[in-house]
């Protein structure tokens, strides 16, 4: 299908999500996640006490208490745990001298054994970017994880799928105006 002269192929395999979190504004210590309905929520309200009590993350890096710990890893999505009490450099830090891939992030696991792992899965939304090796990704999040996957960098080219041509909503009004026809307002349209 020819659409503004762009070729435009539909499937009925790629599954669409809408990001329900999308607008919605959360208070600095928080973030918009979604429960197990699909509703935004804002989660991660931990205001930590500036109490040094360092723990040492799974992340190898060191946290000024279990609670800074705790707000990190909801943020992150990310599963820290602490390893033991104490600077990560006051103890033998397996993550130290290990030299992970592109994308990867050291864990260590229950045993202290460090590993370089890619980032667990991304939420199931569709936030659509564009990365530097022509590929729409649905998200940041999984654009990253398959960079990871194949040990390559990729970094995003511009917001959007590929190919398509996003416009601001200033343009629009000049547009309409100069051509006369009336429109929708819409903040932004593919061009």
């Amino acid at each position: 299908m020819d659409v503004g002269g762009m070729q435009v192929q539909c499937s009925r395999s790629f599954e669409m999500y809408v990001d329900p979190c999308e607008g919605v504004e959360c208070p600095a210590t928080q973030v918009c996640q979604l429960d197990n309905h699909r509703n935004p929520i804002c989660r991660c309200n931990a205001i930590c006490s500036p109490d040094f009590r360092p723990v040492c993350g799974s992340d190898g890096k060191t946290y000024i208490n279990e609670c800074s710990l705790r707000v990190e890893s909801c943020k992150s999505r990310r599963s820290l745990r602490i390893i033991f009490n104490g600077e990560c450099s006051s103890g033998a830090n397996p993550c130290e001298n290990l030299q992970c891939g592109p994308g990867q992030e050291c864990d260590i696991d229950r045993y202290g054994i460090a590993t370089c792992q890619c980032p667990p899965s991304c939420e199931p939304v569709m936030r659509p970017v564009c990365g530097e090796d022509g590929v729409t990704y649905h998200s940041e999040c999984d654009m990253r994880k398959s960079g990871c996957e194949v040990q390559k960098a990729i970094v995003v080219q511009y917001r959007g799928a590929c190919g398509m041509k996003v416009v601001p909503y200033d343009y629009q009004q000049r547009q309409r105006s100069d051509s006369g026809h009336q429109e929708e307002d819409m903040p932004y349209k593919v061009a």
